[in-house]
């Protein structure tokens, strides 16, 4: 009997009903955390963990104030939302598109139309400072870009689902998964769009630990590059490998 390879755990492994004699590499438990949270001991990143980072992004970008980050965020939310419609817009003209890509881009466009720039913004910085602060709270990368997506949907009501407890005799609140593929093209995008800009969010936060930032100069200085250069998703060249979905495969 083949067991589940995760440390400590000796559940059997998952036997496909499919074909007889062949096992997932996971218990039942694991592989559904593994297609869930991205690893098989990734642990939810609850909101109490990203709240502190949140407000400490928020307080950074609140700084500027000649308005030039304001601007590029703006850009940025406009930008990524103009490619997830492009995405819609390809699949009403009949161009074929991966399932994975329509459901990614339906999302995205949902969360960047009912969010505000700088929130949305300080949102996904968050999770980069998380990693930056506590790297053990991510197991892999992949662990890391599905609790990315999490957190991003998570700012609306797309996210949760309702259900009816027959033994509790109430409803319930859950968060309402999405496909593996889909989280994973949902990602790269993020990550594409979002990681210069958390890059220097980090930057700032550690040095406002380690020193009080008086004046506005280093604040200017470290984002001059950021509002010099914005880097969007191209809607023809970058299309096919921002929405690939095959950035962290892993056979389970």
């Amino acid at each position: 009997m083949a067991l589940c390879v995760v440390p400590g755990c000796a559940k059997p492994a998952r036997s496909s009903w499919r074909i007889w004699g062949v096992h997932s590499r996971y218990c039942e438990a694991h592989r559904w955390r593994w297609r869930m949270h991205g690893d098989a001991r990734q642990e939810a990143i609850r909101k109490e963990a990203l709240k502190p980072l949140i407000a400490a992004a928020r307080r950074i970008i609140a700084r500027d104030s000649s308005g030039k980050l304001k601007d590029v965020l703006t850009r940025l939310h406009e930008g990524l939302k103009d490619y997830a419609t492009g995405v819609q817009a390809d699949m009403a003209r009949g161009e074929r598109v991966p399932k994975w890509t329509a459901r990614g881009a339906e999302q995205v466009a949902k969360v960047l139309t009912a969010t505000d720039a700088v929130d949305c913004a300080c949102v996904v910085s968050s999770v980069f400072m998380l990693r930056e602060e506590q790297p053990y709270r991510f197991t892999s990368q992949r662990g890391w870009a599905f609790e990315l997506v999490r957190a991003f949907r998570k700012q609306t009501d797309i996210a949760w689902g309702r259900y009816w407890d027959n033994k509790n005799n109430r409803s319930k609140t859950v968060y309402r998964e999405i496909t593996p593929r889909c989280v994973e093209a949902i990602a790269a995008l993020l990550t594409y769009t979002y990681s210069q800009l958390a890059s220097r969010i980090i930057t700032l936060y550690q040095q406002e630990r380690t020193q009080t930032i008086k004046d506005h100069k280093t604040i200017a200085e470290v984002f001059d590059a950021l509002a010099n250069r914005v880097d969007l998703p191209d809607t023809e060249g970058d299309k096919s490998e921002g929405w690939s979905g095959g950035v962290f495969n892993e056979k389970v």
